[in-house]
């Protein structure tokens, strides 16, 4: 099976509507980079299932994925796929290999990406979020 990674763009948090949720993990080196929640699809399960049990487990958030995938692109060892995604019930909280979670305007995302403050593999799929979503373009 194709190695699969899924990740979810959470902009729809009640009191906190419009802001995107980023996190850093744990046991990264200096400096830390923000990253999108998600992770690895499991052999035998669906991509929504999987982008579901990632999200729960990283933020103790319960979010199903919102349409089609809007972004997918094929790497040398797996392909990445990320949705937007749905809130439907839950507190954040950093799961066990979370350092910390962060909500961030669509503005303050842009600068990040623009500082390389965010994983490289993730500022593709938040770049084309933002333009989608957002009407803003990050050069």
């Amino acid at each position: 099976m194709e190695n699969v990674v899924v990740f979810g763009i959470i902009d729809d948090i009640p009191k906190q509507k419009g802001k995107i949720l980023l996190l850093h993990e744990k046991n990264k080196p200096a400096p830390a980079l923000f990253k999108l929640p998600g992770g690895t699809v499991e052999e035998g399960e669906a991509v929504g299932r999987a982008l579901a049990r990632e999200v729960e487990e990283e933020t103790g958030l319960k979010v199903i994925a919102c349409g089609d995938e809007f972004f997918k692109k094929n790497l040398k060892n797996h392909k990445l796929i990320a949705f937007r995604t749905q809130y439907v019930s839950g507190e954040i909280f950093p799961g066990d290999e979370i350092e910390k979670i962060e909500l961030f305007s669509p503005e303050e995302v842009m600068l990040m990406l623009r500082h390389k403050k965010i994983v490289p593999t993730h500022a593709e799929p938040l770049k084309k979020f933002l333009e989608l979503y957002y009407g803003l373009e990050v050069n």
